[in-house]
């Protein structure tokens, strides 16, 4: 488990937390891929507290499928919309009505979108190394046209290329029209 960034803010004197696991594991129907995250605040009253678990979410799928699903689910929790008129009405009974309380919520709203944006580049980053290490690949960036390529791991000597696109893993320059690519990290 990994500390995380919070999704809401959390109350004035309170405290907000949240933590993401990714794993993996062997089912009957083939190797799945599992994430939680989860988000939970603490607010301090008189002598006691409430605590509550302001957002949680997760999947578990077959490893090849994870990464859509990550995005599925972020794309539901982000596309997510409450009408301001019936929000309002909820505000209103719940005798909060007013500007402050619709402009946290907008900025709830935005922080969730951002939130979703980033969430979502850094976890396909992160399915797409697993993918590559599961099928034995680096991932390499030519210094020469800027094309990144998936080279298949081999030896572990670094990989060159040549003017035809042959590539080869040396630990030497294996021909002097071919020149080194670089590994991303």
């Amino acid at each position: 488990m990994q500390k995380a960034n919070p999704v809401h803010q959390g109350a004035a004197n309170g405290t907000t937390t949240a933590g993401e696991v990714v794993y993996a594991c062997d089912t009957a129907s083939g190797p799945q891929l599992a994430y939680v995250f989860a988000e939970t605040q603490f607010i301090p009253m008189q002598s006691s507290g409430v605590w509550l678990v302001s957002w949680l979410y997760s999947f578990i799928a077959p490893q090849a499928q994870a990464a859509d699903a990550l995005k599925i689910v972020l794309h539901s929790l982000s596309t997510l919309e409450i009408d301001p008129q019936w929000e309002y009405h909820q505000l209103a009974l719940n005798g909060n009505a007013g500007e402050g309380a619709m402009d946290d919520f907008r900025k709830g709203m935005a922080q969730i979108h951002q939130d979703y944006e980033r969430r979502t580049a850094a976890s396909q980053s992160l399915f797409d190394q697993i993918d590559r290490n599961i099928r034995g690949e680096d991932l390499t960036t030519d210094p020469v046209d800027g094309k990144q390529r998936e080279v298949w791991t081999g030896t572990g000597a670094p990989h060159w290329i040549n003017g035809l696109g042959q590539i080869a893993d040396s630990v030497n320059q294996p021909s002097p029209n071919s020149h080194k690519l670089n590994n991303v990290q």
